[in-house]
């Protein structure tokens, strides 16, 4: 990987994510995403990367409609995404605003392009976070249904799309470390290299 160009470590950044949605394992198929509670407290949880489309400056999960971020992003839909590897020393953060697909087309779509073991969670009645008298409680609701049921859930479902205003690319590889920005002007990123 080159770390000598601003245009690489853009490159480089998405490729992170790239590779984070691609079928099997990488240090950036689950990440953090972070936004504001209704409350105005920060609120960060982990999510798996589904989609990234780089020239669309996109990256997408899904979700349950029911859980307490949809609300809060539908409140106020700023959004950091957070990943690292660890063991290549590298940090891509990007911020950007979320929008929200509910039963439209881009929602069925991405539901059709799912796996069945993803769309399992949906068919739980109990929404996330809601009170269970028996752990098991929800498993149950899910399993009952059979693998014929391939609609059961996505009225559940949300398709969650943030376009990246800004990439944040970190290295903390040998010999030195190295950081740049980008910051999306409207037609272009402008890069610069920070402090690490």
């Amino acid at each position: 990987m080159t770390r000598n160009s601003l245009s690489d470590t853009l490159k480089q950044a998405w490729a992170c994510m790239e590779a984070g949605a691609a079928p099997g394992k990488s240090r950036f198929s689950m990440v953090q995403v972070a936004n504001i509670g209704e409350d105005g407290r920060p609120r960060a949880r982990t999510v798996v990367i589904r989609n990234v489309d780089v020239a669309a400056r996109t990256l997408a999960f899904h979700t349950d409609r029911r859980s307490p971020k949809v609300k809060e992003l539908q409140s106020d839909p700023r959004v950091t995404v957070v990943g690292y590897d660890m063991e290549a020393g590298q940090q891509v953060r990007i911020e950007g605003a979320a929008r929200l697909h509910i039963g439209d087309s881009e929602a069925l779509a991405a539901w059709s392009e799912s796996r069945a073991e993803a769309r399992v969670g949906y068919r739980r009645q109990n929404a996330p976070g809601e009170a269970l008298a028996d752990p098991k409680m929800g498993d149950a609701q899910a399993d009952a249904l059979t693998p014929a049921d391939q609609t059961l859930g996505f009225d559940r479902f949300c398709w969650v799309v943030i376009q990246a205003t800004k990439v944040d690319w970190l290295s903390l590889g040998s010999p030195d470390h190295r950081r740049s920005i980008h910051r999306w002007n409207g037609a272009d990123w402008d890069s610069s290299w920070v402090a690490p």
